[in-house]
């Protein structure tokens, strides 16, 4: 038997980033040793960790091929290394990810500050330019950093003697003594990044930017093959000048083929989205899965699709009631499914509705009304959800393999034809002409109890917007549940939000070369 939480600690948990100091010492054969120190104040409910992303960038200048830890402290005592996310007092952990690393302290902490320290060596973070200037670009504090930084304060101590450096900040200012450039900055939000462009005379032996070899990305979807058309760097333009044929032939290949793939299938088969759906539908497996299969998606149409897919599976096991004003959420409920993770993670789901939004006691249920989550989600509320969200998403995408119903499919031969097909719709369901909104989507859940892979695919892949899709009603319709997806679908067109699939998220600072996929940007935080 779950007992459901009547209230998560999430609204009694209050903390502040008061300083972040960085100490970067750039060596003479291009290594950077960077030490950083996070003072952190948490003014109200108990803390056990405090962590933060490291993006590692998919660009020549600001690739991390490596990251060494040399050390770390809590409150200037040394911390012990540890593998796992174990909440033990006075140790730290590194986790390595495709795209980021994470550091997590780990410390109990309540109505207290507490100063967290760690220094890590990156080989070969200084490179050489086409002009051989040595050239260093790091992003000390994240794009997605959820927390105002009091104070930031960075010091570079460089090897040669360049009297003029040129320097780039996000935000502040900064100064260059002769020997170390000191920057700094107040009350710093989002990205805080630093690039350096330097004489290479106290370097030796630096590689050169345009030698780095970026990982294969093994799998590109039809939109990210696009999306590079959007970044091409200088050498590609200077390719088109001098190759207009092997140019024009070049972005023929990234932008028409795929198409063209995508259309002969659908021409061959018209049915092979239906037939996909149907041996998914066979599988039962859990909606939110085809947002995590085979990794967790960054990118998408809706902001809130995550929310809606959770929300429907939690419906088909019978936890939550979909109703005309409101979302029912059952009280007491035995596991529906004999899933240590997914029990654990739809657990975790609700606790997150219990604590974002307020309830009302319904009996064997509590009741949390739609205009209740509008009111709740007003104004920045809505984005800071909206990243709870996909923080809870790639947790869970992170336990999956551990869960024994993805065992059985991996372990049944079932899982290879699982991600087969959803890689088909992610190739071909744009060129379909069926599209659905997702407010259809729940709307027929609600009515029949079923839905069917078919339309939470099209919702995921090709879904119709609710405002064109229903360009005659506003927002004040007298359907309380039109009502809320049709304002949570605006709000994250607000400038509250920064589409992940795009350069924008780097707009921060304008020294954000080839940043071709900005999504995530490191993030942070604290609990």
């Amino acid at each position: 038997m779950v007992l459901l939480p009547l209230k998560a600690s999430a609204d009694n948990k209050e903390y502040q980033v008061d300083g972040a100091n960085f100490h970067v010492v750039l060596e003479e054969n291009g290594d950077a040793v960077i030490t950083e120190e996070w003072i952190v104040t948490y003014t109200r409910g108990e803390f056990s960790r405090f962590y933060k992303d490291i993006y590692n960038p998919y660009n020549q200048l600001e690739y991390i091929s490596d990251l060494q830890v040399q050390w770390a402290t809590v409150n200037g005592v040394t911390a012990e290394q540890q593998n796992n996310l174990d909440r033990n007092d006075g140790h730290f952990c590194l986790e390595q990810f495709s795209d980021k690393y994470t550091i997590h302290w780990f410390q109990h902490a309540s109505n207290e500050s507490v100063t967290y320290q760690i220094s890590y060596r990156i080989p070969g973070a200084v490179k050489l330019d086409e002009n051989n200037r040595a050239e260093f670009c790091y992003r000390l504090i994240g794009e997605n950093f959820p927390k105002t930084v009091g104070q930031v304060s960075a010091v570079f101590d460089l090897p040669g003697t360049d009297h003029d450096p040129d320097v780039t900040v996000s935000s502040g200012s900064y100064n260059f003594d002769g020997e170390d450039i000191i920057s700094s900055a107040d009350r710093v939000s989002g990205m805080y990044k630093v690039k350096i462009i330097m004489n290479n005379e106290g370097f030796s032996g630096l590689g050169r930017i345009i030698d780095v070899q970026l990982p294969s990305k093994s799998v590109y979807s039809v939109e990210e093959a696009e999306e590079r058309t959007v970044h091409l760097s200088s050498e590609s333009c200077g390719l088109s000048m001098l190759c207009p044929f092997t140019f024009i032939a070049a972005i023929c290949s990234i932008i028409f083929i795929p198409r063209m793939k995508a259309k002969h299938k659908l021409k061959q088969d018209p049915e092979c989205l239906q037939h996909a759906a149907e041996r998914l539908d066979r599988e039962n497996l859990p909606y939110v899965w085809y947002d995590m299969i085979p990794r967790a998606r960054m990118t998408f149409s809706d902001k809130f699709e995550v929310l809606y897919l959770q929300l429907i599976d939690l419906a088909r096991k019978g936890y939550v009631g979909i109703t005309d004003t409101g979302i029912l959420l059952r009280k007491n409920f035995a596991p529906a499914v004999n899933d240590t993770i997914q029990n654990a993670n739809d657990t975790a789901f609700i606790e997150l509705l219990t604590s974002e939004f307020s309830y009302q006691d319904a009996g064997d249920c509590i009741f949390i009304g739609y205009a209740t989550i509008r009111s709740a989600l007003d104004g920045a509320a809505g984005y800071e959800f909206y990243k709870k969200l996909i923080a809870w998403l790639q947790n869970y995408a992170k336990e999956l393999p551990n869960s024994s119903f993805y065992q059985q499919l991996q372990a049944s031969g079932a899982m290879d034809s699982i991600k087969s097909d959803l890689a088909l719709w992610q190739q071909v369901a744009k060129y379909n002409n069926f599209t659905i909104t997702a407010y259809d989507c729940l709307r027929t859940f609600q009515r029949s109890g079923n839905l069917g892979s078919f339309n939470v695919l099209t919702m995921i892949h090709h879904p119709a917007s609710i405002v064109t899709a229903a360009s005659d009603r506003n927002t004040n319709s007298g359907d309380d549940f039109y009502d809320m997806m049709y304002f949570l679908y605006t709000t994250s067109s607000s400038s509250y939000f920064h589409d992940s699939s795009s350069s924008s998220g780097c707009s921060s600072c304008s020294s954000c070369s080839s940043c071709s996929s900005c999504s995530g940007c490191g993030g942070g935080g604290a609990d």
